[in-house]
């Protein structure tokens, strides 16, 4: 959507780590997975709030001997928007990138901030989703925690003889009182 709203070849969905940038998705490059952060364009638009815009990566100092510039894919035209990670930090972008010096529109920077905007939002969606998964696990497990306990309280306690046996008559298990009688 990004790279068809910028009129580019190539358009990115990053996250950014500590020391790797991540392409979640990706237009125009198949199979285009990581780069170390240090060649991150994507880097440098998570430090702002707003559109990072490149007219011309070889006459930027900050990119012109990137390896994605001097190189594969021959980045000349950057634009990214940053991710929010709902925390109030940038966690990555949604970028264009194209092959000749250009800038974009006023009308496309906003859709680029604007896709990232969604992307953020279900980028938050799927955390907090996750997180109530979390919390839902946790739940029945403390759930399943107490039921074996009060299992156990019941049945290990029994002077009764209980055992749990297979329909070939195999035991599969015996309480304490039928272990003791029976050895």
């Amino acid at each position: 959507m990004a790279a068809e709203a910028c009129g580019t070849p190539l358009g990115f969905l990053s996250l950014v780590g500590d020391d790797r940038q991540w392409f979640k998705a990706s237009y125009g490059v198949p199979g285009y997975r990581s780069t170390p952060r240090r060649d991150a364009f994507c880097a440098y638009t998570i430090l702002g709030s707003d559109v990072l815009v490149v007219p011309d990566s070889q006459l930027d100092e900050r990119f012109a001997s990137n390896p994605s510039v001097v190189g594969d894919p021959r980045v000349r035209f950057y634009a990214g928007a940053p991710l929010g990670g709902g925390q109030g930090s940038a966690v990555g972008t949604v970028c264009v990138v194209g092959h000749e010096p250009r800038d974009l529109s006023q009308a496309q920077r906003r859709q680029l901030a604007e896709i990232a905007a969604a992307a953020s939002d279900a980028l938050e969606m799927r955390r907090r989703l996750l997180e109530q998964a979390r919390h839902e696990a946790a739940r029945r497990n403390h759930e399943l925690a107490e039921s074996q306990a009060r299992y156990e309280a019941l049945i290990e306690t029994q002077s009764e003889l209980v055992s749990l046996a297979r329909p070939d008559g195999r035991l599969i298990y015996v309480n304490a009182a039928y272990a003791r009688h029976h050895g």
